[in-house]
């Protein structure tokens, strides 16, 4: 993955450049069952049948159903592909004050897919994302800041959302944050703070991270 490169929070399946990840969401309410019968479904391939139970739950007004199916539509789960619902089913639940469904909704306007591709919007659905605490709407801010996309390019503050994400446990956080410390792409070059931010995310499992710490650590940066 490029150091620069958006993400959807769904993750697993790589789809132009933006890694989709199915988080399925379980609920307490009174529609936890019908949630859970369709998890029970998912999990097992079905995704007719999850999707047939999450929209009838969907339609009652359960929000974290009508996530899953969006996610379904998203992921093209037994069934096409379909950006146009998924969009409109996030941009319900994003509504409904559901972050990861507001960075989701905005990564598939940046992508433009299926739908017509909208920086701007996308950008403001990061920073709502990024302010109720979803680390991933964070990400794909400084990913904006970064290309300028949506917003007006800023590579100081990118480096600072991109760090702030890092210390909160984002593997692409730490990885991007790195890079331009050791690039000085649009900072100051800062290699020891790259290679502390190299060692965080390949403790987190990143195995670049872990080469181009081994070449700072072969420079004798301490």
């Amino acid at each position: 993955m490029n150091y620069n490169t958006p993400m959807f929070i769904i993750k697993g399946i790589i789809m132009k450049k933006m890694i989709l990840a199915v988080v399925m969401l379980l609920t307490t309410n009174i529609f936890a069952d019908s949630v859970h019968d369709g998890y029970v479904a998912f999990k097992y391939k079905d995704y007719d049948l999850a999707r047939e139970i999450w929209d009838t739950s969907c339609s009652q007004g359960n929000m974290s159903a009508c996530y899953n199916v969006g996610l379904i539509y998203a992921n093209g789960l037994g069934t096409l592909h379909n950006e146009r619902k998924a969009a409109a089913l996030f941009a319900k639940v994003c509504d409904s004050g559901d972050a990861r469904a507001c960075t989701n909704l905005g990564a598939l306007l940046e992508n433009g897919i299926g739908i017509p591709r909208d920086f701007y919007t996308a950008s403001k659905l990061y920073y709502k994302a990024c302010e109720a605490g979803d680390l991933d709407g964070c990400y794909n801010l400084a990913v904006s800041y970064y290309k300028g996309r949506g917003v007006r390019r800023d590579y100081k503050l990118a480096n600072a959302i991109y760090e702030d994400t890092c210390y909160k446990g984002h593997i692409y956080g730490c990885y991007n944050a790195a890079r331009m410390y050791k690039d000085a792409k649009g900072i100051e070059r800062d290699k020891s703070k790259a290679k502390k931010l190299f060692a965080r995310a390949c403790n987190m499992g990143h195995s670049g991270a872990c080469r181009k710490y081994e070449r700072l650590e072969e420079e004798g940066i301490k």
